[in-house]
């Protein structure tokens, strides 16, 4: 276990260096969804390395340590407490930036929500007042587009149409829930930051 454990941070590393030119040179859709799919994987498995050097403090040493020692043979701990006493820290800042990144999602899901409702259930374009230009998809059942009417005055009709393709084409795709799967991972190991800005 001694350098096995340290493994999925050394992936970490090495999925953040390459996963953006993965998705600049190769084609764009398999690219995130095997990026994103990385991502959750290496999170899962830093946790549990941290889950396994944590655990390393809470119970008795291994029998097998243990015969050893009753025999006078020196052995040193396979985990020494600093590192498991970190662990320990590591793992309680995980579960605190991944409580707060789904807490923040629900958020945006609510508000995304509270600026659907009341709409007919057939309409899938929503037109809000502002002066920022933005649009974005909003998944869901259905799912829905919102659109600033600051984009929409910026925009001739051509571009008008290719906006609505751009944002129904995150929604037939269902981008959103692979941006949140991968913002998750990236709240629970900060490694993958640039995974996730590549995503």
């Amino acid at each position: 276990m001694t350098f096995d454990v340290y493994t999925p941070l050394l992936l970490s590393l090495l999925l953040s260096a390459a996963g953006p030119l993965a998705v600049r040179r190769g084609a764009p859709a398999p690219a995130v969804r095997a990026l994103t799919s990385a991502a959750v994987l290496s999170a899962a498995a830093t946790t549990w390395s941290l889950v396994l050097l944590a655990a390393a403090l809470l119970g008795d040493v291994p029998p097998v340590i243990r015969e050893a020692r009753e025999d006078g043979h020196p052995l040193t701990d396979p985990v020494p407490a600093a590192i498991g006493l970190a662990a320990c820290a590591a793992l309680v800042v995980v579960a605190v930036r991944v409580h707060r990144a789904v807490r923040a999602e629900r958020r945006t899901r609510r508000a995304l929500g509270r600026l659907c409702a009341g709409q007919p259930a057939g309409t899938e374009l929503i037109v809000a007042a502002s002066e920022v230009p933005q649009a974005f998809a909003i998944p869901g059942r259905p799912g829905r587009i919102l659109v600033t009417s600051a984009m929409l005055s910026a925009l001739e009709p051509a571009e008008r149409r290719v906006l609505l393709a751009h944002e129904r084409a995150h929604l037939a795709h269902r981008h959103g829930p692979l941006v949140t799967a991968v913002t998750i991972a990236a709240a629970a190991n900060p490694l993958l930051r640039p995974v996730r800005s590549a995503v």
